[in-house]
């Protein structure tokens, strides 16, 4: 079960939990963070391919020719000392990931929206979500398969995160606010 500070989520099939007594300090994520990244997005990758039915069979490489960055944020530097990591990683960095894509054919065809994102919700701020660090994914299909799962890989610390202040979108989330259209459903 992940630590959350207020009680206020419990994990499900969706979700996964990275935390490491030896990574608990942002310093010791940040040095750590390519890795933990990917671990994060091997296990969203495999929860996707299972909740598609195989249609979405994704991987580490996708992420920078299938997706788009969508929003971008500052650093965060709270709390972590300068490291070789943290002196090389700069200035805003994406922290929300979109794809769009469709699989089947004729009448099983879906159109399936993935949204992958960094996120530590600030102290004040209510939600329904998990209130610590994560990795989430959103994976939504329209169609044949009408399906939302909405999963959080916890972690001790994101390298930057959506909810901060100064996250701004990309230019390539023009492209996201439009509709899936009716080509599909």
């Amino acid at each position: 079960m992940p630590k959350v500070l207020h009680g206020n989520y419990q994990m499900s099939d969706c979700d996964a939990d990275l935390q490491n007594a030896q990574a608990r300090h942002p310093a010791g994520v940040v040095a750590q963070w390519p890795v933990i990244f990917d671990k994060a997005l091997a296990i969203i990758f495999s929860k996707v391919k299972g909740y598609t039915r195989g249609q979405l069979n994704l991987n580490r490489s996708d992420l920078g020719s299938k997706f788009f960055a969508t929003k971008k944020a500052p650093i965060s530097k709270t709390g972590s000392p300068e490291t070789e990591v943290a002196k090389n990683v700069s200035g805003m960095v994406p922290v929300e990931w979109k794809m769009r894509t469709s699989g089947g054919h004729n009448t099983t065809e879906t159109a399936w929206e993935l949204m992958i994102d960094l996120d530590d919700v600030p102290p004040g701020v209510t939600t329904r979500g998990p209130d610590r660090p994560h990795i989430g994914y959103l994976l939504t299909g329209k169609g044949h398969n009408k399906l939302r799962v909405d999963g959080h890989i916890f972690v001790e610390h994101v390298i930057a995160s959506r909810s901060s202040p100064g996250e701004e979108e990309t230019d390539a989330a023009k492209i996201y606010k439009q509709s899936l259209g009716s080509a599909v459903g």
